[in-house]
């Protein structure tokens, strides 16, 4: 039960980080960098290519 807490806290963490970043994405403008740097980190093309230490 201790991993699935722990899985549960990550989740939640991650997703209110990744909101945030939307919304400062959104409240720059279409062509901000944070949109781009938010689509590259989710670019499934990026994570296959990430070091394995990193996950």
């Amino acid at each position: 039960m201790e991993g699935e807490l722990l899985i549960s806290m990550v989740t939640r963490a991650v997703t209110a980080i990744m909101g945030r970043l939307n919304t400062l994405s959104t409240f720059e403008g279409a062509d901000s960098k944070v949109g781009t740097l938010v689509a590259a980190a989710n670019s499934h093309d990026n994570l296959c290519r990430m070091d394995p230490s990193w996950h």
